[in-house]
């Protein structure tokens, strides 16, 4: 982008008109999302234009055998501006199309380069229109019906525990110290948990935890008989 040596009076006066553009309606639709067209564009901007004593121009050149720019400038009666030049490539489906294609094309960056030069938001966000929602995969009835006895052989691995030994687990894996500090972190707890799904019975697991208890009450004070809340898997 090329700008005056000054364009303070510019900015100023763009910055007003920005504050009373109207919100452009999506009044065409193109390759899924919604545009404004240019003429809405062009009708709209132009009372706000001339109350601030601006004006535009957009002017095609160079053209070759393969791209011609477009080049937009904004301006006002102070003889400031800011302009700016696109290249559009000419590809082969244009070169053969003849100059309906390629009419099509600068149209279209016309109306992509005013809008950027004021600021204006003239089309959806093309991402968020092409990207389809995801589907939720349905699951057939045979499918549903072996993960849901997958989930139950995971929790019952290792043979389903009496009540008592589901109270000891949870009495062992709640011990505290007497000053009222838990004894097993909850990532432990979590831990021997998924040891009653993949490694122990009940009543290994109690043996285990016995086992750590007392390793853990050599190198520490009295337990207390405080619990503290977690799940476990019985």
């Amino acid at each position: 982008m090329i700008q005056s040596e000054n364009i303070t009076e510019l900015l100023a006066s763009l910055v007003e008109l920005q504050s009373e553009l109207p919100t452009m309606p999506k009044n065409k639709t193109a390759y899924n999302y919604k545009y404004t067209d240019l003429d809405t564009i062009v009708q709209t901007v132009k009372p706000l234009l001339k109350k601030y004593n601006l004006a535009y121009m957009q002017s095609v050149g160079g053209l070759t055998a393969d791209a011609i720019t477009l080049t937009t400038r904004l301006f006002n009666n102070k003889g400031e501006y800011i302009e700016d030049t696109v290249v559009l490539p000419i590809i082969a489906s244009q070169k053969n199309n003849s100059a309906q294609t390629l009419g099509m094309a600068i149209t279209y960056m016309r109306r992509y380069t005013l809008c950027a030069m004021l600021g204006i938001t003239s089309d959806e966000d093309v991402d968020a229109c092409n990207s389809e929602p995801k589907q939720e995969q349905k699951q057939e009835p045979k499918q549903f019906a072996k993960k849901q006895e997958e989930k139950k052989e995971k929790v019952l691995k290792g043979g389903d525990g009496t009540e008592e030994q589901k109270a000891r687990i949870k009495e062992l894996c709640c011990a505290k110290y007497a000053d009222g500090t838990p004894v097993f972190k909850q990532e432990e707890i979590r831990l021997y948990s998924s040891y009653r799904e993949t490694k122990y019975t009940a009543q290994e697991l109690i043996e285990f935890i016995e086992n750590a208890l007392r390793n853990r009450r050599a190198d520490a004070p009295e337990l207390g008989e405080k619990k503290q809340d977690e799940e476990i898997i019985y």
